[in-house]
């Protein structure tokens, strides 16, 4: 008699085991990358919309003989406001938010 081996197709235990350490390893490098992809592409935006701010306070000014938009702001109200004060306080307001 032939002796015949059970042999299922399938995999072992150990190959199963090493797979999956694989792709843990893998994780563990990819998770924090995207993490930081993501916060870079936040800032990217938000640089964007700062500019696109300035741009149009610019704009305003060209059409109001440089006059920049009226800024409501309470720590420095009581200042006089001359042309380089209002730049100044624009970047600072578009800086903080």
């Amino acid at each position: 008699m032939k002796k015949t081996s059970r042999r299922t197709a399938g995999f072992t235990l150990i190959e199963l085991l090493t797979v999956i350490a694989i792709i843990g390893i893998l994780a563990g490098i990819i998770i924090p990358t995207v993490g930081n992809v993501q916060e870079r592409a936040r800032r990217t935006t938000d640089l964007s919309n700062m500019k696109q701010v300035i741009q149009g306070a610019i704009i305003y000014a060209n059409d109001n003989n440089g006059a920049f938009p009226k800024v409501e702001d309470k720590l420095s109200s009581s200042e006089t406001s001359n042309q380089k004060t209002t730049i100044y306080r624009w970047i600072g307001i578009i800086a903080k938010n």
